[in-house]
């Protein structure tokens, strides 16, 4: 459920950015790899891709699913990794204490090479809980879920998800609410971990 919700939050933010009439651009399924353990999301570069859970990451060949890296929190300070994007040498991940609150979110960053960490940002308590990121056109775009069930926080339900603008220093410009239609069909129930 949590990947379906990635996933079609990905696919509203594509229409946004680029509206229906706009160059169409067409998915084709190159290969498909069955993994043991994936639970949250998948981050690519041009070689390999990244399984990202809750405390983990795997690092593996786009060419045949061979695992090649593999890191774990030993800490205990991350609690539910959720998705990722690879720019440059970096995997940005992003990270919540969902389903805890009062919410707090970052983003968590990693060498690609080596999977170890190597910084992050936080955005401290904030209204939601941070679902995915993605860097385009010199801005920083993030989703932060607010959900209508046990999981709501702070007198908020899921009418309260925002995508937010970020420049590249972290610095919000922009947000917008989802539409009642994409509320009430696609982000009624909050994935399950």
């Amino acid at each position: 459920m949590r990947l379906y919700l990635l996933l079609t939050t990905a696919i509203l933010l594509l229409f946004l950015l680029f509206p229906i009439g706009s160059q169409a651009q067409k998915a084709t399924e190159i290969r498909r790899f069955q993994l043991k353990e994936v639970q949250q999301g998948v981050a690519v570069d041009p070689t390999h891709f990244y399984v990202i859970n809750n405390h983990s990451l795997t690092k593996h060949t786009k060419s045949d699913g061979k695992q090649v890296a593999a890191w774990r929190d030993t800490t205990g300070l991350l609690k539910h990794m959720n998705s990722g994007v690879v720019i440059g040498r970096k995997l940005y991940c992003t990270h919540s204490n969902y389903p805890d609150v009062p919410m707090a979110s970052s983003i968590e960053i990693f060498d690609t090479r080596t999977l170890q960490p190597i910084g992050n940002h936080s955005f401290g308590l904030f209204p939601g809980s941070i679902t995915w990121a993605d860097f385009y056109q010199g801005y920083w775009w993030v989703a932060f879920a607010n959900y209508s069930n046990k999981s709501s926080a702070e007198g908020r339900d899921n009418r309260w998800t925002t995508l937010v603008k970020f420049n590249s220093t972290w610095q919000q410009l922009e947000a917008w609410a989802f539409p009642a239609t994409v509320l009430r069909e696609r982000f009624k129930k909050a994935p399950r971990l």
